[in-house]
């Protein structure tokens, strides 16, 4: 047996026992991943220049929720022989995070308990923790031949700053920096200073993430009028670019522009070394040199890791994109299944996915529990082959009627096979430590059910709607009966979704704590499908009009009442509670007029008009002034789906 280049091994097999020898050999060196003397499946250090993965989870996403330093190492080892040769911390999104102190601009430094670094993700008070954690794993890595780069958010400081600099702020913020202000400049200038003294980062991903703004003041826009980009967030990335290769650093850097998208016309002004990759750079791939081009290892299914061949099984592709393995719509308990997968099957598969769920089982439930754990896993991965097929919506808006209604029958009914695999996974094995881990699967079932449910319930909706599509606009709706189904419909997928909301409200936290803002209660986030799915739809979820009656000249100190009539011409019911709003700027507040109204009162169905009151007071002085209103969808980044304003005039 040679070892060959690539890693592999090569087996002279001349007699049965040479043959016998090579074949234990192999099956030795199979079993791999950081066994003393073991050949790893692919060098660590592969020919690939780039073969990434990024790193998140923590108590945001669950993606690589590791406890300890052991866990870590043990897939880092798997990742690592699997050939992944730059491993990208995700930093804020993640608990591998390298924080600063900033010892340049120690006004910013805070031991309130509450201080935290947007930049970083780490509050204050856990500084010192987290810097010796992320410099243990990056020493860990960097004695095995690997790259360790930082994922870098612009557009966002320590929660510090705005009382320390109210100056250097975007107008109206206490979280958006203003990158034109000077001040600002000399806070990048201190943050990157520190971050490459205390780190030995070999490269940097920028991105304004979920958590970075974009400054529109007056300086801002004249700034960036006249900048190279002519666009005030790329360049941000090329002013933070030409501080770093300025000031030596001589590691790789990227853009993920996940909210700022490539655009071809940009790259004659990006410098060769610097990387396009991950969620926005699209059209990159053909326009740069590839070798700077590539998707970047996210947190995200769609581009979990790069340059790693396809696993050739839907099974193994499943656990390579399956994030933490148990989706539970908007909250996560992140089994490491997804990450020891890469580390198995991301470069030349040789074992099974049952082999490595056993493998994975044994070693979190004991010998009792494994098998179990496998057989609870196959229950789930049907679950699952139901929920990333036929019940994507995009997918179950193409089924019929008896596709849709088959579908529903084999969801119901293979909920019980998982409820039942995992009672006895937990009879195997009830240890208290695992009361979080089982706390969160235990909702993978009433999640599943209430989504079939609502896509159930929603298509009768939308077909309903879709066949009496004239009667929306006619003064007297749609057809009591027709109307009347619909509001029942909708009431039925909200007795789902309060179901569970109920027993998410039992989970454990961590996970959930964070995430209430979009799932307190459930049906809130669910009111309708984002708007994504509108583009499938027509008509869409949340549409219609609002008309102001018109007002005559007003008195100095004269009460009055503007009133807007609204009409839904969409698919949706618009309900109280689900966060439907009415915002109103411009000369509301002069006018006495409220700045928001909350929608209250009866379900406004598909057709239906409503009108509304608001009572304002003119001033005492003469004036005019222009009323703006906004009625607001209840999406989870809200859209302001109707428009409209009215001037007024008091003498």
């Amino acid at each position: 047996m040679t070892p060959r280049a690539d890693g592999g091994v090569t087996v002279h097999a001349q007699t049965r026992l040479g043959a016998y020898s090579a074949a234990r050999a192999i099956a030795h060196h199979l079993r791999r991943f950081g066994k003393e003397g073991g050949i790893p499946l692919i060098a660590r250090t592969p020919v690939v220049q780039l073969r990434s993965g990024g790193f998140g989870g923590g108590n945001f996403e669950g993606d690589f929720p590791y406890g300890n330093d052991d866990e870590w190492r043990r897939v880092f080892d798997g990742l690592l022989d699997s050939g992944m040769n730059v491993f990208g911390c995700l930093g804020m999104w993640g608990n591998w995070k390298m924080p600063v102190a900033y010892k340049y601009m120690p006004e910013l430094h805070s031991d309130a308990p509450d201080a935290y670094d947007e930049s970083s993700g780490a509050r204050f008070a856990d500084l010192d923790q987290q810097r010796e954690h992320g410099l243990r794993l990056m020493q860990y890595l960097h004695e095995r031949g690997a790259q360790v780069w930082l994922w870098i958010p612009i557009g966002c400081v320590p929660t510090t700053y705005a009382k320390s600099h109210p100056e250097a702020m975007a107008p109206g913020s206490d979280k958006v920096p203003c990158p034109s202000h000077p001040e600002y400049a000399r806070y990048v200038e201190a943050f990157f200073k520190e971050l490459l003294e205390t780190y030995p980062i070999d490269g940097l991903f920028l991105i304004r993430d979920d958590n970075g703004g974009k400054c529109t003041c007056d300086r801002c826009k004249e700034y960036y009028a006249k900048s190279r980009t002519k666009d005030p967030v790329w360049e941000q990335y090329l002013t933070i670019y030409d501080l770093l290769r300025n000031g030596g650093f001589k590691g790789g850097m990227a853009v993920y522009p996940y909210n700022d998208m490539y655009k071809p016309e940009l790259d004659p002004l990006l410098p060769q070394d610097l990387y396009v990759v991950g969620h926005g750079c699209g059209a990159a791939v053909l326009a740069r040199d590839y070798n700077r081009t590539a998707p970047m290892g996210d947190t995200w299914p769609d581009n979990l890791y790069a340059n790693f061949r396809v696993a050739p099984s839907h099974r193994m592709k499943r656990l390579l994109c399956d994030r933490p393995s148990f989706w539970i719509g908007g909250a996560y308990c992140g089994t490491e299944l997804p990450w020891e997968s890469i580390g198995w099957f991301g470069w030349e598969p040789t074992a099974t996915p049952n082999s490595l769920r056993y493998a994975w089982g044994m070693r979190e439930f004991g010998t009792t529990g494994a098998l179990p754990f496998v057989q609870m896993n196959r229950a789930y991965e049907h679950l699952w082959d139901i929920n990333a097929l036929p019940m994507l919506p995009a997918n179950w808006l193409t089924l019929s009627n008896e596709q849709r209604q088959n579908t529903l029958k084999e969801g119901l009914d293979g909920v019980e096979p998982f409820r039942a695999h995992l009672a006895d996974l937990k009879t195997a094995d009830h240890r208290d430590t695992l009361d979080r881990w089982y706390g969160h699967v235990d909702l993978y079932a009433p999640f599943f059910e209430y989504q079939l449910h609502r896509l159930d319930k929603f298509t009768a909706i939308y077909d309903s709607v879709r066949a009496n599509r004239e009667a929306l606009d006619k003064p007297e709706g749609l057809p009591k009966e027709v109307r009347d189904a619909i509001l029942a419909d909708y009431a039925e997928m909200y007795a789902w979704a309060a179901k569970y909301d109920a027993a998410m409200q039992k989970a454990p936290g961590d996970m959930l704590s964070n995430s209430k803002w979009m799932v307190k209660p459930y049906r809130e986030f669910m009111a309708g499908f984002d708007q994504w799915f509108d583009n499938l739809l027509d008509p869409h979820q949340f549409v219609g009009t609002a008309q102001v009656e018109p007002l005559p000249m007003l008195n100095c100190g004269e009460a009055f009442t503007l009133r807007v009539a609204l009409h839904n011409q969409g698919v949706c019911p618009w309900v109280a509670e689900a966060g439907h709003h009415m915002d109103f700027t411009g000369a509301a507040a002069v006018l006495g007029l409220p700045a928001l109204w909350s929608f209250a009162g009866e379900p406004v169905a598909p057709g239906d008009r409503r009108m509304l009151e608001f009572t304002g007071i003119a001033p005492k002085e003469p004036g005019a002034g222009e009323v703006s209103f906004a009625f607001v969808s209840p999406y989870r980044v809200p859209e302001l789906f109707i428009k409209g304003s009215v001037k007024l005039e008091w003498k």
